[in-house]
């Protein structure tokens, strides 16, 4: 049986995707009276500078247990207590890189002996820390997700001002360290998250889509990680995504951890479907309690 254990490195991620629950996970990370009103008023304005204000509040500034930004040594503490079987994964619900010890993190964890997946955006890296990638023997996969071509994301964007003067959405910063990504010398994959029909971002196809799809691409379109795409419910979205993977008929065994009751009942609901799977509902307390339902 194969573990992972995914690593969100920071809370708190600039490249606002609209399809990543990034509200709902800054809201349930911090969680006050202070903090609601800068929710609601970047989810009327849309302005991504309240976010940093969120995460910088005083409320959060000496609460241990609020921390944003992963430290090396807590990655550390935390690591010496996972055995090598389990493979690291730096994915989690944010950019990885845009804590400045990611790399520091993906060397100790090969050192360690563990198997390490990455997915990035390319934001927060630098060519630094692709040469240093580069004497790490191999990854699990190292997976590069570009700017979509349908959906609102901040990946390697220019700003407002930039954009209106250039004519042109995508930063030539970005588009650099793409080019020193294609040539690093270790093993990866590009994909994006595009509508049907739709693939790179136009004005990375022209700089350098031939050479993207001959590394290795794909449009990988949209999965919702937590329920928030759609207009259908969470338990709802949550069934769908738990159905596509079931009726692939490659898991003998299901468990879901949830905090919801009502999604934890959509999950058993399944098991009339599905007689041949074991399925194990955990209701995850405030506290950090479980319990089997």
């Amino acid at each position: 049986m194969q573990y992972i254990l995914e690593i969100t490195t920071k809370i708190g991620c600039s490249n606002m995707c609209e399809y990543c629950p990034q509200t709902k996970l800054i809201k349930n990370f911090v969680g006050n009276v202070h903090n609601e009103r800068l929710v609601n008023y970047y989810e009327s304005s849309g302005d991504t500078k309240s976010l940093d204000k969120l995460l910088t509040n005083e409320y959060v500034k000496d609460d241990k247990n609020r921390v944003t930004m992963m430290s090396m040594k807590t990655f550390e503490k935390c690591l010496s207590t996972v055995s090598k079987e389990v493979d690291i994964h730096f994915t989690g619900y944010t950019e990885a890189f845009e804590n400045p010890n990611c790399t520091d993190m993906i060397e100790h964890a090969h050192k360690k002996g563990h198997k390490v997946l990455i997915n990035t955006t390319l934001v927060g890296m630098k060519k630094n820390d692709i040469d240093r990638l580069e004497k790490i023997p191999s990854f699990k996969e190292f997976n590069v997700h570009l700017t979509s071509a349908t959906y609102f994301e901040n990946i390697g964007k220019n700003s407002p001002s930039v954009k209106s003067k250039t004519g042109r959405e995508i930063s030539d910063d970005y588009l650099e360290m793409i080019d020193y990504i294609i040539d690093a010398d270790f093993r990866k994959v590009f994909h994006t998250h595009s509508a049907e029909g739709y693939k790179l971002h136009p004005e990375i196809e022209k700089h350098a889509g031939d050479r993207i799809r001959a590394i290795g691409y794909k449009n990988r379109g949209l999965n919702s990680r937590a329920g928030n795409l759609g207009k259908k419910t969470a338990s709802e979205n949550k069934t769908i995504i738990f159905k596509n993977y079931l009726d692939t008929n490659r898991y003998a065994r299901i468990r879901l951890f949830d905090d919801s009751m009502e999604n934890l009942k959509a999950f058993l609901s399944l098991k009339a479907h599905y007689p041949q799977t074991e399925f194990t509902a955990y209701k995850v307390y405030k506290n950090g309690n479980t319990r089997i339902l």
